[in-house]
């Protein structure tokens, strides 16, 4: 099912109306975002799903619109749950697959039981290095084999901390494909087929591929489109560039 621009607005709007108010926070609904964690989850069918961090529950819902088509789950975690985003996931009819939890997000990872198994983790919560790497090491045997964890905002933090706690992880485990996606989300696999079947990063719409083999710590020049020619930089956007493939 295709979301719009439009549908993501009715959506939101029939949710939110007069839950947030302009002086708290005026953009607490980005319809690019939301369609595009909506199409993540379309595209990738994914079923069984673990987020952690929901703030206003603006990524929680866009995952449930997706799940309902395939009468999936939503496991949501965070430090402090509020009233209003509790209120607006019931107010969106799909409160009944999602189960949220008001918990630190890696002591909760950590009570897991081992055999409890995600094929889409979603990352959004406190923005260091430290803990988003602790994230990731006690949330990723969590992640069934074909799933994927993604991680938003990855350019965020004092020299790109998220970027780097994902980098040291992929380098220090070669099972594992990383791509950039969109909306400064960045997407790590384990296993290769469910990369090849997302859409391609390029925003021109073309395939990227890794230049020269991946590596991490030279984030501008990782990715180059094979339809634009752009070098696609985590850091410092697209820069227009030829190169040899």
């Amino acid at each position: 099912m295709i979301m719009t621009h439009q549908k993501m607005h009715d959506i939101f709007n029939k949710s939110y109306l007069g839950l947030i108010k302009d002086e708290e926070r005026t953009d607490v609904i980005n319809p690019e975002y939301v369609e595009c964690l909506y199409d993540l989850t379309e595209r990738s069918k994914r079923m069984r799903m673990a987020e952690l961090g929901i703030m206003y529950g603006m990524s929680t819902i866009s995952f449930l619109y997706s799940l309902r088509n395939r009468g999936g789950s939503l496991l949501s975690i965070d430090i402090d749950i509020r009233g209003k985003t509790l209120e607006a996931v019931g107010r969106s009819g799909m409160d009944f697959m999602w189960s949220p939890h008001e918990a630190d997000s890696v002591k909760f990872g950590e009570s897991l039981d081992p055999d409890e198994k995600f094929d889409l983790i979603y990352v959004d919560s406190n923005h260091t290095y430290e803990h988003c790497r602790k994230e990731i090491e006690v949330w990723y045997p969590h992640l069934q084999e074909g799933g994927m964890m993604a991680f938003h905002d990855i350019s965020a933090g004092q020299g790109g901390e998220i970027f780097r706690a994902i980098s040291e992880f992929v380098v220090g485990h070669p099972e594992v494909k990383f791509s950039p996606y969109r909306q400064d989300i960045g997407i790590i696999f384990r296993g290769e087929k469910v990369r090849l079947e997302l859409e391609p990063g390029c925003r021109c719409g073309g395939v990227i591929f890794e230049v020269g083999g991946f590596n991490p710590l030279d984030k501008s020049t990782a990715y180059r489109c094979e339809v634009c020619s752009s070098i696609i930089s985590l850091t410092s956007g697209y820069r227009k560039k030829s190169i040899p493939p």
